[in-house]
Protein backbone atom coordinates (compact mmCIF):
# COMPACT_ATOMS: atom_id res chain seq x y z
CA UNK A 1 0.00 0.00 0.00
CA UNK A 2 3.06 2.45 0.78
CA UNK A 3 4.10 1.91 -2.41
CA UNK A 4 1.16 2.29 -4.26
CA UNK A 5 0.69 5.88 -2.42
CA UNK A 6 4.44 6.55 -3.29
CA UNK A 7 3.60 6.17 -6.83
CA UNK A 8 0.84 7.60 -7.07
CA UNK A 9 3.01 10.79 -5.46
CA UNK A 10 5.39 10.69 -7.39
CA UNK A 11 3.36 11.08 -10.47
CA UNK A 12 1.19 13.53 -8.92
CA UNK A 13 4.86 15.92 -7.91
CA UNK A 14 5.98 15.28 -11.53
CA UNK A 15 2.29 16.43 -12.71
CA UNK A 16 2.74 19.34 -10.73
CA UNK A 17 5.91 20.38 -11.72
CA UNK A 18 5.71 20.53 -15.31
CA UNK A 19 2.47 21.98 -15.47
CA UNK A 20 4.27 24.95 -13.07
CA UNK A 21 7.48 25.23 -15.46
CA UNK A 22 4.72 25.20 -18.35
CA UNK A 23 2.84 27.94 -16.79
CA UNK A 24 6.32 30.28 -16.46
CA UNK A 25 7.00 29.22 -19.95
CA UNK A 26 3.51 30.71 -21.00
CA UNK A 27 4.44 34.12 -19.01
CA UNK A 28 7.55 35.03 -20.57
CA UNK A 29 6.46 33.20 -24.58
CA UNK A 30 5.83 36.54 -25.64
CA UNK A 31 8.34 39.30 -24.04
CA UNK A 32 10.62 36.12 -25.63
CA UNK A 33 9.15 37.23 -29.38
CA UNK A 34 9.16 40.42 -28.61
CA UNK A 35 12.96 40.86 -28.24
CA UNK A 36 13.68 38.28 -31.19
CA UNK A 37 11.82 41.09 -33.63
CA UNK A 38 13.53 43.88 -31.92
CA UNK A 39 16.63 41.80 -32.47
CA UNK A 40 16.11 41.15 -35.83
CA UNK A 41 14.96 44.60 -36.74
CA UNK A 42 18.04 46.00 -34.84
CA UNK A 43 20.85 43.69 -36.84
CA UNK A 44 18.79 44.28 -39.77
CA UNK A 45 19.38 48.56 -39.37
CA UNK A 46 22.87 47.89 -38.53
CA UNK A 47 23.72 46.19 -41.95
CA UNK A 48 21.49 49.17 -43.61
CA UNK A 49 23.43 51.57 -41.87
CA UNK A 50 26.59 49.97 -42.85
CA UNK A 51 25.76 49.64 -46.80
CA UNK A 52 24.52 53.09 -47.25
CA UNK A 53 26.64 56.30 -48.45
CA UNK A 54 24.78 58.79 -47.97
CA UNK A 55 25.55 60.23 -44.80
CA UNK A 56 22.09 62.33 -44.29
CA UNK A 57 19.96 58.89 -44.47
CA UNK A 58 23.28 57.18 -42.53
CA UNK A 59 22.63 59.92 -39.70
CA UNK A 60 18.67 58.92 -39.57
CA UNK A 61 19.19 55.05 -39.79
CA UNK A 62 21.75 55.59 -36.66
CA UNK A 63 19.27 57.28 -34.63
CA UNK A 64 16.76 54.73 -35.83
CA UNK A 65 18.95 52.03 -34.59
CA UNK A 66 19.81 53.57 -31.36
CA UNK A 67 15.91 54.15 -30.41
CA UNK A 68 15.50 49.89 -31.33
CA UNK A 69 18.99 49.07 -29.54
CA UNK A 70 17.83 50.89 -26.23
CA UNK A 71 13.79 49.19 -26.80
CA UNK A 72 15.44 45.93 -26.93
CA UNK A 73 17.59 46.98 -23.45
CA UNK A 74 14.73 47.48 -21.64
CA UNK A 75 12.64 44.16 -23.15
CA UNK A 76 15.63 42.44 -22.43
CA UNK A 77 15.72 43.60 -18.72
CA UNK A 78 11.64 43.29 -18.50
CA UNK A 79 12.18 39.74 -19.98
CA UNK A 80 15.05 38.84 -17.20
CA UNK A 81 12.93 40.26 -14.80
CA UNK A 82 9.63 38.33 -15.77
CA UNK A 83 12.15 34.77 -15.85
CA UNK A 84 13.71 35.56 -12.37
CA UNK A 85 9.97 36.57 -11.37
CA UNK A 86 8.37 33.19 -12.75
CA UNK A 87 11.08 31.13 -11.52
CA UNK A 88 11.01 32.28 -8.07
CA UNK A 89 6.79 31.73 -7.67
CA UNK A 90 8.03 28.18 -9.42
CA UNK A 91 10.20 27.01 -6.80
CA UNK A 92 7.83 28.58 -4.05
CA UNK A 93 4.96 26.58 -5.57
CA UNK A 94 7.49 23.37 -5.63
CA UNK A 95 8.54 23.80 -2.06
CA UNK A 96 4.86 23.89 -0.86
CA UNK A 97 4.23 20.98 -3.20
CA UNK A 98 6.84 19.33 -1.18
CA UNK A 99 5.55 19.82 1.99
CA UNK A 100 2.53 19.18 1.29
CA UNK A 101 3.34 15.69 -0.38
CA UNK A 102 5.59 14.66 2.49
CA UNK A 103 4.20 10.87 3.59
CA UNK A 104 4.48 10.58 7.55
CA UNK A 105 3.09 6.97 8.45
CA UNK A 106 2.37 6.72 12.11
CA UNK A 107 1.47 3.06 13.66
CA UNK A 108 -0.20 2.91 16.98
CA UNK A 109 -2.69 0.41 18.79
CA UNK A 110 -5.77 0.61 17.95
CA UNK A 111 -7.53 -2.37 19.44
CA UNK A 112 -5.75 -5.18 21.97
CA UNK A 113 -7.44 -8.68 21.69
CA UNK A 114 -6.89 -11.03 24.90
CA UNK A 115 -6.86 -14.45 23.73
CA UNK A 116 -8.24 -17.44 25.62
CA UNK A 117 -7.97 -21.01 24.98
CA UNK A 118 -9.95 -23.66 27.53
Amino acid sequence: MKHDVYSRSEEYVSFEIDKYQAWAEDQVYSLENEVIALRKEDEALKRQIRKERNAKLKFELQENEAKIAKQLRQKQRQLFDMEDECADKVDAMTVKLRVAMTNHYDTSTFMRFRWHIK
